[in-house]
């Protein structure tokens, strides 16, 4: 029943939704207020504004996606342009994961979208993301009480991760780095999170200090020579089993998540890729090796591929 509400609300939204210049108002004031309210926030999951734009600064897609001086340039023709070119059944890639027969959601999908007149729609412009756009270093004051260092690296994306060990390689990294980090940095949590896109991925570690006056630079020298010391001798056998595991873990917890694997399967679409890569990821985690470990460092934990943040805590206004 659900899914049925869902296809006769997104044929609506195909064939005639309700575009006014209030309701557009609405979203972008709405959406403004989000941002201005995030610009100073920031948490081992939630990365700064300024940050994301540095990470892949020509791709569009890490950087913020309405600012006020873009909101001052939409007017509502722009929204109907963009909804006549884009948003059609002609256009669209419809994944549906859970419990339901394939041939009941054709029925759905032909009863309503069927139904709607046809449209040529435009091919959106392609942008290439930057892989290796040189060093990038900045300097926060943000809402937080306890300084952190966000490090990123920029690598491979989805196409060319599917035809390498990098993607199982580097969740394994992920997850050597959050085993580690009690051992080798004086910090009181950190978090490593692995993100793709088509042509570009993301390989972001954040360290929370463990103590508001500490020194975010002695926390970046122990992350740079931890890296140092991967790229040379890899991990103990012991340790590379036990993130394995925890790789492992994840993804097994993913498959269970119909939201992920809907996400996912739509980014294989996107990219052109086979949709069975889904079924591969544990086998790939299973032939990981110390020496893939130490190839993948070296080839892409690199400063060329670096972006750095200290956030500190915002200064007390002077009275």
């Amino acid at each position: 029943d659900q899914l049925e509400t869902n296809f006769k609300s997104l044929a609506g939204i195909m064939s005639t939704p309700t575009l006014t210049d209030e309701s557009m108002r609405q979203v972008i004031d709405t959406t403004l207020k989000q941002r201005q309210q995030n610009i100073l926030f920031t948490s081992d999951l939630a990365t700064p504004e300024s940050f994301d734009a540095l990470t892949f600064p020509v791709s569009g897609y890490g950087n913020p996606d309405m600012t006020p001086a873009s909101a001052a340039q939409i007017n509502l023709q722009q929204v109907r342009d963009w909804h006549q070119h884009f948003f059609a059944a002609d256009n669209a890639c419809l994944v549906i994961v859970g419990n339901v027969k394939a041939a009941a959601v054709e029925t759905m999908a032909r009863e309503h979208f069927d139904a709607l007149p046809g449209r040529t729609t435009i091919p959106a412009p392609k942008v290439r993301e930057l892989s290796e756009p040189g060093e990038r270093r900045t300097t926060l004051r943000l809402n937080t009480e306890i300084p952190r260092l966000m490090v990123a690296f920029n690598v491979p994306g989805l196409i060319e991760g599917a035809t390498n060990q990098s993607v199982a390689t580097l969740q394994i990294l992920c997850a050597l780095v959050e085993l580690n980090y009690k051992r080798f940095f004086r910090a009181s949590s950190a978090i490593c999170i692995f993100t793709r896109e088509k042509d570009a991925g993301l390989f972001r570690i954040s360290l929370t200090a463990s103590q508001a006056d500490q020194s975010l630079d002695e926390l970046e020298t122990a992350l740079l020579q931890l890296i140092e010391a991967c790229k040379l001798d890899g991990f103990p056998q012991e340790e590379l089993e036990l993130a394995r595991e925890h790789a492992i873990e994840e993804v097994m917890s993913s498959a269970s998540d119909d939201e992920m694997v809907a996400y996912r399967l739509a980014q294989l679409e996107y990219s052109q890729l086979p949709l069975t890569l889904l079924d591969q990821l544990q086998d790939n985690l299973l032939a990981v090796s110390n020496e893939d470990i130490q190839r993948a460092a070296s080839t892409w934990l690199t400063s060329e591929r670096m972006t750095v943040a200290h956030i500190l805590p915002m200064q007390a206004s002077k009275p």
